[in-house]
């Protein structure tokens, strides 16, 4: 889902994959370019389900701890999680 979002603010802003378009100079075509590309994002975002779905897809694939027990299988590493990778 991040990727999804990232890629809405990539398009928004005239990411070729390879550069970025230059951004306008003047405040109020600039502006217009934030703007832009907050509404992508936003869109984006709740088209992938909210902030809320985001947030929980970051716990499922993040060690914020020492020891992170996957909230599908019960599993605390790679090697004993039976549903997916932590």
């Amino acid at each position: 889902m991040l990727g999804e979002v990232l890629e809405a603010a990539k398009g928004a802003v005239g990411f070729d994959g390879e550069s970025v378009t230059p951004l306008p100079t003047s405040g109020r075509k600039l502006n217009q370019v934030h703007r832009q590309c907050g509404q992508a994002v936003l869109e984006k975002l709740e088209k992938a389900g909210g902030l809320e779905k985001l947030s929980e897809d970051h716990e499922l694939v993040s060690a914020h701890h020492a020891t992170t027990t996957c909230r599908c299988c019960g599993g605390t590493s790679r090697a004993t999680a039976r549903c997916c990778w932590i």
